[in-house]
């Protein structure tokens, strides 16, 4: 924003990107004018480190044990176009070819996230063009950057811990979509409402967690009606470079 010479701005973000601009929101507030996340609500800053309760019961989220392993980053790089085929998929074809008796396992257990799949594995959510983009990116960087963000909880929940109590002062957007299994609909009802007081819900039908490339009309509407009428940011109005 300094190089921008803008005060602030309106951030959006998904997944992970959803998580960090609800930081971004909290930390530096006179920078964040508004927010908007989708598929990842807003989760109040817990009194412990969420860690070590994770280690010990990590239920659907086992994933993100895995994820822990040296293990985890070979099986991703081994093949990027494989990876991205499989992680990248329309919910309605997320199974398609699965073992499923492999899936009944977790992956810490299984030894892999995408053993699932078959050795040939398309994707009908990516055109061929875009599986080449994204396979390219991850060539040439691999996969730690990503698995990174897993691998840092602890120290971004010591990073938080000025945020606690707070709520979120930014008028905001919650989108959450109907076939997301790991960030389901539910959660954003269940965790937000008193701590994000200033928000529009919003829910989109037939999609799964990649929504923005499955219902990308709905999406984009969905935000330029938000963006079209938002209040005045009364919080930045002093926010100066």
């Amino acid at each position: 924003l300094d190089a921008l010479l803008l005060p602030h701005a309106v951030f959006i973000g998904h997944d992970w990107g959803g998580t960090l601009v609800w930081n971004l929101a909290q930390q530096y507030p006179s920078r964040v004018s508004h927010v908007g996340a989708v598929c990842t609500p807003f989760f109040p800053q817990p009194a412990e480190d969420p860690w070590p309760k994770m280690l010990k019961s990590p239920g659907r989220f086992d994933y993100q044990v895995w994820f822990q392993t040296r293990d985890s980053q070979t099986e991703l790089d081994a093949d990027p176009g494989r990876t991205v085929r499989c992680m990248i998929r329309a919910w309605d074809d997320s199974r398609e070819g699965v073992d499923a008796t492999l899936e009944e396992q977790p992956p810490t257990v299984r030894k892999g996230l995408i053993n699932v799949f078959p050795a040939e594995v398309g994707s009908k959510l990516l055109t061929p063009e875009e599986q080449r983009v994204y396979a390219g990116q991850f060539e040439r960087c691999g996969f730690f950057g990503p698995l990174s963000w897993y691998r840092n909880v602890s120290r971004n929940w010591d990073w938080m811990k000025p945020t606690k109590g707070n709520k979120v002062v930014q008028h905001c957007l919650m989108i959450t979509a109907e076939h997301d299994l790991v960030l389901t609909a539910s959660m954003a009802k269940k965790y937000m409402p008193p701590h994000v007081p200033h928000c529009q819900y919003e829910h989109v039908r037939d999609a799964g967690h990649w929504v923005l490339q499955e219902q990308p009309e709905e999406i984009n509407r969905l935000v330029v009606g938000w963006l079209a009428n938002l209040p005045v940011a009364s919080h930045v109005q002093e926010a100066k470079l």
